[in-house]
């Protein structure tokens, strides 16, 4: 279901023009990378979850999901400053001006909300770790539903081009954040943490999450070049 936003957002991007559809393509797969390696510390949070289940303590897991939602306000400051760096990130990979300002246009405002795609990672990872898979995907078929209507809206009824494609996404992702959490605090909700405890949560969720995510989109980044070089030849190799 995860996938299936990105799809949404190639299946639009590909009715407003070629170029559109070569420069989302261009940084498809780098903004993926993007967000499984700073969205490791959400990932981690289902492991500390399944502890204090396995040890008879659910309500004690409940502190962990707001330490990975404090840990996902924490990527603010890197998805900002690689939102800024659009432009000059994508000028190094050469491409057709007309890609590349696409690419630019997408990853910009995709960057700006990618901490609301972080937190949706965290709250599906809780509601896993306490056994209530049901939740997990209720919260992600949300986001997935949302898209749809939200591109069609921000994309061609408010005239944002694939900028209203990155809006969209991120809305989608509070969409689908908002239906976890409600299935979060529908199991019951426990006490909050004092600010050390929490900040020693945090910790540990990016002792454990940075090795996950750098792993993880380590492999990711192999597709990321790959299409970058394919966006580099031209529009056409670049779409396709």
């Amino acid at each position: 279901l995860q996938a299936v936003i990105g799809f949404t957002d190639t299946w639009f991007a590909g009715r407003i023009s070629a170029h559109a559809l070569a420069g989302l393509g261009a940084q498809t797969f780098l903004n993926l990378a993007v967000f499984v390696l700073l969205g490791g510390v959400a990932f981690a949070v289902q492991v500390p979850v399944a502890n204090a289940v396995g040890a008879g303590q659910p309500r004690a897991a409940w502190s962990w999901l707001t330490a990975a939602l404090a840990a996902a306000g924490l990527t603010l400051p890197c998805f900002a400053a690689l939102a800024w760096a659009g432009p000059e990130l994508f000028a190094l990979w050469q491409l057709p001006a007309a890609s590349a300002e696409q690419a630019v246009l997408y990853w910009q405002p995709r960057m700006a909300g990618g901490a609301a795609v972080v937190a949706l990672f965290a709250v599906p990872r809780y509601l896993c770790g306490m056994g209530r898979t049901l939740g997990s995907l209720w919260a992600n078929l949300a986001a997935a539903v949302a898209n749809v209507p939200l591109n069609q809206w921000l994309i061609f009824d408010q005239g944002l081009g694939l900028a209203g494609a990155a809006h969209a996404s991120t809305l989608a992702s509070l969409v689908g954040l908002a239906v976890g959490l409600a299935a979060a605090a529908h199991g019951g909700a426990g006490p909050l943490p004092r600010l050390s405890a929490l900040w020693a949560q945090v910790l540990a969720l990016c002792r454990l999450g940075v090795p996950i995510g750098v792993a993880a989109s380590a492999d990711v980044l192999a597709f990321a070049v790959f299409q970058l070089l394919m966006s580099h030849i031209g529009p056409v190799e670049g779409a396709a």
